[in-house]
């Protein structure tokens, strides 16, 4: 029976990390506070660098990013893409390892690839998995590309 209930919180984790990619690439403002806790941190910060150049916590802040996602990106297409995950639960907590690839086109015809890692630790809340901490490493930006 735990062995069942691990396989089915491992699947809700996946479903939970897709949501996110779908609501930041939906520009989904509302959905994308919804896949963290209350007091999640979101940090982003390049492979080389120390400290994040990016910092938000809780909902309101993970809000106000997407809304500024919106209105300085001249994007007309973004796909995050999160794939090999290491994922390993511990009753209502759980830790999260997952590289990414992120494909943006741009107003001006030229592509940016981005690959990453993402770590992170999530929460059982009310029932439902959360995201309380996710850390994004960027490995390479690559905006080299044009049509």
């Amino acid at each position: 029976e735990s062995n069942l209930q691990e396989l089915i919180d491992d699947r809700k984790l996946l479903e939970l990390k897709y949501r996110y990619c779908w609501c930041v690439d939906a520009d989904d403002i509302e959905g994308f506070a919804d896949v963290f806790t209350e007091d999640a941190v979101l940090t982003a910060r390049y492979y080389d660098e120390k400290e994040p150049y990016l910092r938000r916590k809780g909902h309101d802040e993970l809000r106000a990013l997407v809304s500024e996602r919106q209105e300085t990106l001249n994007r007309s297409l973004g796909q995050h893409r999160p794939y090999n995950q290491l994922i390993s639960i511990d009753g209502d907590e759980a830790e999260g390892q997952w590289y990414m690839t992120a494909i943006a086109k741009e107003g001006d015809g030229s592509f940016e690839f981005e690959f990453g890692e993402y770590n992170e630790r999530y929460k059982r809340v009310g029932g439902n998995w959360k995201i309380s901490r996710c850390a994004v490493e960027y490995l390479e930006m690559a905006p080299e590309l044009t049509e």
